[in-house]
């Protein structure tokens, strides 16, 4: 008789939740990102991975506002992806002209991006569906107390992650 590998047992029920947690938490995460990406891409024509980096681009942009040269290092972290996935990104919306390259002026070995009339266009119509989904989806659901808790954990956790990069 082949022993057969076994289980790992949960120590106590705090491993449990934690387990119970993750397990959870990776569904809802993958699941809701696959789900914004196929409402994204049905009615506004654009992937989630190329709406995030749009949005990055988009920060702090007002109607009267000149969009902002951003670095391409800036960017990866901003997006938490690799220079060289962004890179490949970043050459195809160049392509459809939602994005622009441009040297960086206080830097001019560095190269950086920013969103053209087309991406912003593009953008603004992406973010109409992106917040309706969220809002309904998610913050619909939460108490205000809650979404100051799961925010603030949030950013503790993303701080964690950027200190063990």
């Amino acid at each position: 008789m082949t022993d057969k590998p076994q289980s790992p047992s949960y120590q106590d029920q705090h491993e449990h939740q934690s387990m119970a947690f993750w397990k959870t938490y990776m569904q809802v995460s993958t699941g809701f990102n696959n789900y914004l990406d196929q409402k994204l891409r049905t009615e506004a024509d654009i992937k989630l991975q190329d709406y995030s980096i749009l949005l990055v681009l988009a920060k702090d942009l007002t109607a009267d506002s000149e969009p902002e040269v951003v670095r391409m290092g800036e960017l990866a972290t901003e997006l938490s992806v690799s220079p060289s996935r962004l890179t490949y990104q970043v050459d195809r919306l160049i392509q459809v002209g939602w994005i622009n390259r441009q040297e960086v002026e206080q830097d001019r070995r560095g190269k950086g991006v920013y969103l053209t009339s087309a991406g912003l266009e593009k953008f603004t119509r992406a973010f109409e569906i992106h917040m309706g989904l969220v809002n309904s989806m998610v913050m619909d659901e939460l108490s205000e107390h809650d979404k100051e808790v799961v925010l603030s954990t949030m950013l503790k956790i993303r701080a964690k992650i950027s200190g063990n990069r």
